[in-house]
């Protein structure tokens, strides 16, 4: 009797930890190529605090595309800041990379600091329906969180 409640306490055990272990198992990456992303907000981690960012407006020719991307594979992806056109690269050879291939005048103050955030990314990852880059700026977290868009 006793080497069987030892050996259900065990296998209870063993089960615990194989169920969160599956749990605790990052979901795969969905296919990315064809994809369109655009941005939902910055989260800031410490206040929770998500900022959305207004685009720049100039003549309403490319509102709609603002930070936003469409891969062009599953890992790589080009795009539009506000008027600078953006490369994603999330699996390069030097680690992830987000950037604009040009620098013409952003316009505004939202344009320009989406701008220069991009530069401190750091890693990527998947979180529900989301894609989201995160970078640090003055000893706090962020979140760029980007929505894929439906065509």
């Amino acid at each position: 009797m006793k080497t069987l409640k030892i050996f259900l306490s065990t296998l209870l055990a063993l089960s615990m930890v194989m169920a969160c272990a599956e749990n605790d198992t990052p979901k795969e990456q969905p296919e990315l190529s064809g994809t369109k992303w655009k941005l939902a907000g910055i989260r800031n981690l410490a206040t929770g605090e998500l900022r959305t960012l207004e685009p720049y407006h100039s003549n309403g020719l490319y509102e709609k595309e603002c930070f936003s991307f469409t891969f062009e594979d599953d890992t790589l992806a080009y795009g539009l800041s506000c008027t600078n056109g953006m490369l994603v690269d999330i699996k390069g050879t030097n680690g992830i990379y987000l950037g604009c291939m040009t620098e013409v005048y952003e316009g505004t103050a939202d344009c320009i600091y989406f701008s220069d955030v991009l530069y401190l990314v750091d890693d990527c990852f998947f979180e529900k329906d989301q894609l989201i880059f995160a970078y640090t700026q003055d000893n706090v977290r962020y979140h760029l969180q980007f929505k894929q868009v439906k065509q």
